[in-house]
């Protein structure tokens, strides 16, 4: 019962060089088998050497994943809420070795339509994305989260992180009727118009503004 001879315990298991269908083997599946997270302790030799530990891990991490991605599938969530449940499921798969991944390829357009919902309602958390989830965004994608983004408000225009390639495909026309109510409140927002917005008024209607002011 001592908690040092059963760290001691642990330990010898996920390294002792196991035998099929001993009892040390039986131990150790019904260990995965209790805590799927268990076949992360098991060394590197036992993994190579029984890869039916990683199918009995697999159960368990696709269950607890499902769980996950069932969270921000509930109907009903808005925006704030559908990101807030999002960064807790990133933050998880993020973490997952890239084996557990490749085992639970079976669910990847669901996560790949997670992502998808994510990028859409803010394309600012793409960099967070993993590598090979990143590649799978087509470029009209790409334009129309980004076109989203700078429509939910007209200084989002701004931000330097819109990847050039993609900024010179946003409409910008509706931005201006945008402006135009920013400006009918305070003039001073000129200065924050870029140029080829500036550039869709008509002459002096732009100096009006400030006259007005």
């Amino acid at each position: 019962s001592n908690p040092q001879y059963k760290e001691l315990e642990e330990i010898y298991l996920m390294n002792a060089n196991l035998e099929k269908d001993s009892p040390d083997y039986n131990t150790v599946i019904e260990k995965i088998k209790n805590d799927h997270k268990t076949y992360l302790r098991i060394s590197e030799e036992n993994r190579q050497k029984f890869p039916e530990f990683l199918e009995v891990a697999k159960n368990g991490y696709t269950q607890e994943l499902n769980n996950r991605l069932l969270e921000i599938e509930a109907p009903g969530l808005n925006e704030g809420e559908y990101l807030r449940q999002f960064e807790k499921f990133q933050d998880y798969y993020r973490g997952l070795p890239l084996e557990i991944k490749s085992a639970l390829e079976d669910m990847g357009p669901r996560i790949l339509q997670a992502h998808k919902k994510a990028y859409y309602n803010n394309p600012i958390v793409f960099p967070e994305f993993p590598a090979d989830i990143q590649n799978k965004f087509s470029q009209e994608e790409q334009i129309a989260a980004w076109g989203n983004y700078v429509n939910q408000d007209p200084y989002h225009y701004n931000d330097k992180r819109i990847p050039t390639e993609i900024r010179q495909y946003l409409s910008i026309d509706s931005l201006k009727e945008k402006w135009d109510k920013l400006l009918q409140k305070n003039a001073e927002h000129i200065d924050y118009i870029p140029s080829e917005i500036l550039s869709l008024w008509g002459e002096g209607e732009i100096e009006n503004y400030a006259l007005q002011d």
